[in-house]
């Protein structure tokens, strides 16, 4: 299984970012599009999604942010990755999903959940947090870990000296989940 790759969206995300961050920034479906040409992308997004993991996968985990985290929520159900595109398995075996957003764009049945272990990080004053919390309640919630941070929307390099629990939680949650990588994130551990 691959450690580390890099899937990043599609399409080029609408201005102003920049004055945050170095771009270049993409988008699984540009919301200053209609709902109608949204949902054509976020099709052509999973689509991508697909044929990425047939040529690079599997993976032991995917970590999404924004609208990365409903991408993630669609595809981790079978009735994506089995009933639409045919495959014997999810491409991973776990999900990390900060900061959600575009829960709308989720297609499967709220009524049967995500039946995978997933970390979810929240944002006390991100203006997604009730949307971030709709797509957690996607995953089964016997699998969930959860942690709150104090910031926004935004998920920064230096979150991992500042929020020392959310630290905790996720190595716990990574030490649990990859078993077979030890020593993996020993790094993390004493940062």
């Amino acid at each position: 299984m691959n450690l580390r790759i890099l899937l990043q969206q599609v399409r080029k995300c609408y201005p102003g970012l920049d004055l945050f961050s170095e771009g270049p920034f993409y988008t699984w479906a540009d919301p200053s599009k209609a709902l109608l040409d949204q949902e054509e992308q976020w099709d052509e997004s999973l689509e991508y999604v697909f044929a990425f993991c047939k040529k690079n996968g599997p993976f032991h985990a995917v970590y999404g942010f924004s609208q990365g985290t409903a991408i993630i929520t669609n595809f981790s159900h079978p009735k994506i990755w089995r009933d639409k595109f045919h495959m014997e398995s999810c491409p991973w075996k776990f999900a990390i999903l900060a900061c959600g957003g575009a829960s709308h764009h989720i297609s499967t049945p709220k009524n049967k959940t995500v039946n995978m272990p997933s970390f979810h990080i929240f944002g006390k004053k991100d203006e997604h947090l009730i949307d971030s919390k709709k797509i957690a309640n996607y995953w089964d919630p016997s699998k969930i870990v959860t942690h709150t941070h104090d910031g926004g929307h935004v998920i920064d390099a230096r979150m991992y000296s500042r929020e020392k629990e959310m630290m905790k939680k996720l190595i716990n949650f990574l030490d649990d989940n990859l078993a077979s990588s030890h020593g993996v994130f020993e790094a993390l551990r004493y940062a």
